[in-house]
């Protein structure tokens, strides 16, 4: 992305930002690390919050491109498709909800909840209440049926699956529902062995893979997660469905619980269409700044799809107004009925304390080196 100069939901740094981290660990998507992420495993709705317009499969990715994306070409080996209904980097929420609300739905139902409500921390809910109603989302995801299978060199018991055999396999079937995505939901997985090893779980639908990396407690990239979503893909038409899982190393997984869940899109494209009612337009992006107009028919949260941080601050009309942090992740901007000019200016926090101790550390030196040098010639 950053070759091309091109907006991306992939970041491969040291220097990570913990909303991000957060975020994926609540949503418990399928990422490697929570500094070393490519996207959000596909799963529309969190592609929706995140305004992502398009996407980028090889022929082995094919059946996981999401929901609501059609073809447009073929380039190098990829296919690229676009989002018929993708968010501006600007949508907007009448309706706030709780974060302790929030945080006491299953990991299925809070995508559904940010979607339909702006969530905020309680004290700004409590700020905020007077002039936005509460929001109280709906849920159409149910569980499946699921059954599987193993294969040659592994074994499944109550609460763990052991592989005694390089490339074991595994295989699921459930009863699919029509025009929904559908996951895998795992809690407490944790791969045992006595090595600081790393492996990487396949997972294989339509002659399509993808893969979910875990490490050992003796690893130092373990980070202590045990929970994860595994986005099997949409499926548009209803009937028996199946899941390859292969093991290319052998040991033991520990879990507490593995089920299948359904997600309908039914609503999804009409939720996002609520969204986009009063969006961020005329939208320039320039070095550390962001502008763009908004019409607002009545109050509404501003999100900007962006992860939050102090660095950021946020003019509205020419005057300085205060920002919060929504859905757990993204910059929140409470904005008035009435069209608005917006802009958005980052600074990196302490830049400036940064430059100062950075000069008085050179002043010392200097300091110091010419002092040393009047010593050594009065010696």
């Amino acid at each position: 992305n950053m070759n091309h100069g091109i907006n991306g939901t992939d970041f491969y740094f040291s220097l990570a930002d913990g909303n991000v981290t957060r975020f994926m660990e609540d949503e418990n998507v399928n990422v490697e690390m929570e500094h070393r992420y490519s996207g959000v495993d596909g799963r529309t709705i969190l592609e929706r919050l995140a305004s992502v317009k398009y996407c980028a499969v090889d022929e082995d990715s094919r059946a996981f491109v999401p929901y609501g994306y059609e073809y447009e070409k073929s380039m190098s080996g990829y296919e690229l498709y676009t989002n018929q209904n993708a968010l501006s980097l600007g949508y907007t929420y009448d309706s706030l909800m709780k974060e302790s609300d929030y945080d006491k739905l299953t990991d299925v139902q809070k995508q559904q909840a940010i979607l339909q409500c702006a969530v905020v921390n309680d004290d700004k809910y409590d700020e905020l209440s007077e002039d936005y109603e509460a929001c109280e989302p709906s849920f159409d995801d149910s569980e499946l049926k699921l059954t599987y299978k193993a294969g040659d060199g592994v074994s499944i018991t109550d609460g763990a699956i052991t592989v005694e055999k390089d490339d074991a396999r595994i295989t699921c079937n459930f009863e699919g529902k029509s025009d929904s995505e559908t996951y895998l939901e795992i809690t407490g997985l944790q791969y045992i062995t006595e090595q600081d090893s790393r492996t990487t779980v396949s997972f294989s639908r339509d002659n399509s893979t993808k893969d979910m990396t875990l490490y050992s407690y003796r690893h130092p990239f373990n980070n202590g997660r045990e929970d994860y979503i595994i986005n099997l893909g949409y499926y548009k038409d209803e009937g028996s469905q199946e899941i390859t899982i292969t093991f290319p190393d052998k040991g033991v997984f520990e879990f507490s619980s593995i089920k299948a869940v359904s997600q309908s899109m039914g609503n999804v494209d009409e939720q996002t269409d609520k969204l986009s009612e009063s969006s961020l337009e005329n939208i320039n992006i320039g070095i550390n700044e962001i502008s763009g107009t908004i019409s607002a028919d009545t109050n509404k949260i501003l999100c900007v799809s962006i992860p939050y941080s102090d660095g950021w601050t946020v003019s509205v009309d020419g005057k300085k107004s205060e920002t919060t942090k929504v859905n757990d992740l993204y910059i929140g901007i409470p904005v008035e009925q009435g069209t608005h000019e917006i802009v958005l200016s980052y600074t990196t926090p302490y830049r400036n304390i940064g430059i100062c101790i950075s000069l008085a550390g050179l002043l010392l030196l200097v300091v110091s080196v010419v002092v040393y040098r009047r010593k050594a010639l009065k010696s």
